[in-house]
This record gives structure tokens, C-alpha cells and sequence, in this order.
């Protein structure tokens, strides 16, 4: 089967617990293809005080992966958006437009804390709606 889209991913070599090399990246991203997945969009972390990430880096990171990976033959369409960590700070990016939700920007990926949401979670997801963007939870089988 083919068509597949992967959400998450960390190919993205050298900027958080991912790929640690473009080689690294190669080896990802063919297998993806051979699964069947034709696009696989990067989320690297966005998470102050373990992976501090902003935006630009994060893209700056996956122009420099992509440019060094263009020539492997057999990969699929490449996208990247972030895996946004929702702590007071990230929350506050992706409402200024600092953050990078998944292309278009009508989505973004959020992780939560494992033990304990936070407080109000439900109205800083209601207050990412009314900016038009829609949290998509990472990880929720992690959740307690």
C-alpha cells in the first residue's frame, strides 16, 4: 500500500533526540518510503529547557538536512512543522505565530507533560482555535 502520511518524525539530523546524521536521516526516511508512506512531515522538539528550539532553528536545521540529503534517490515528499512541547512558553509562541505548526498552519503538534496537564489546558486549547489552530496531541498513549 502506498499514500501513507507520517505526522511525526524526527529526521531532522543534529537538533534533538532524532536523527542523529543525514545518513541517519537517509536510512529513516527510505524505510518510511519502503513502509509506504510518500510524505513524512519533521516535527523536531520545541521544548525550552531540553531542546531549545525556535522556529527559525528548527527550519534552519531542515534546509541544512534537506540540502545535504538531495541526492539520495527513493525518498518521500518532505514537510516539517514542530512538535511543540505546551508549557506557558511554547503556548505563547505558537499564539504570537513564532511557533511552526504543520504546513498551511491550521494545526500544530503538542506534547504534554505526562503526569498532569496544565491548568486550563482546556481553554488554551479553545484559545488556539480561535487563532484557527487546531492541537493535534503527540503521544497520548503516554498520558496518566
Amino acid at each position: 500500500m502506498r499514500g501513507f502520511i507520517d505526522l511525526h518524525s524526527h529526521w531532522v539530523a543534529g537538533i534533538d533526540d532524532g536523527a542523529r546524521t543525514t545518513a541517519d536521516s537517509v536510512a529513516l526516511l527510505t524505510a518510511l518510503r519502503e513502509a509506504g508512506f510518500d510524505t513524512v512531515c519533521a516535527t523536531p522538539h520545541m521544548r525550552p529547557g531540553m531542546f531549545e528550539n525556535t522556529a527559525s532553528d528548527l527550519r534552519a536545521a531542515y534546509e541544512a538536512t534537506r540540502a545535504a540529503i538531495e541526492g539520495a534517490q527513493g525518498l518521500p515528499a518532505l514537510l516539517l512543522g514542530s512538535e511543540h512541547f505546551f508549557d506557558d512558553i511554547v503556548f505563547q509562541r505558537l499564539m504570537d505565530g513564532a511557533g511552526l505548526p504543520y504546513p498551511g498552519g491550521r494545526a500544530a503538534l503538542v506534547e504534554l507533560p505526562t503526569r498532569g496537564f496544565p491548568a486550563r489546558l482546556e481553554h488554551r486549547f479553545s484559545d488556539l482555535r480561535r487563532q484557527r489552530i487546531r492541537p493535534v496531541l503527540a503521544h497520548p498513549e503516554r498520558y496518566e
